[in-house]
């Protein structure tokens, strides 16, 4: 099965549409409950957020350039707005991505 380049938009689309719908619900929270680990899984709501923006951006980076070339830290993301930023300026960097792609890149293997 191949895929399109308005197929991967479409895809991504949902993914940052979803992403910032995760985050209106988490602003909803107060700072307790949102940064609270709740003693199972992975962490707070934050660190799981933290984790999905991180993974978008690895998986970015190894796409465009075949390799990580660095990882986000926690650190440059301390609250939700932060996170915002981030998510904002990842959702920007894929679609530059996406549009940079060749039909043949697409379908390619």
């Amino acid at each position: 099965m191949t895929f399109s380049q308005s197929q991967f938009q479409t895809l991504f689309a949902y993914h940052w549409h979803t992403s910032r719908r995760l985050m209106d619900a988490a602003a909803r929270l107060d700072e307790a409950a949102y940064k609270e680990h709740p003693g199972y899984g992975h962490g707070s709501i934050h660190d799981l957020l933290f984790h999905i923006l991180r993974t978008d951006y690895g998986w970015r980076l190894g796409l465009e350039h075949g390799r990580q070339l660095t990882s986000l830290r926690p650190e440059e993301f301390p609250d939700l707005k932060s996170l915002q930023t981030g998510f904002e300026a990842e959702a920007a960097a894929w679609q530059m991505f996406l549009n940079s792609l060749s039909a043949a890149e697409i379908e390619g293997t």
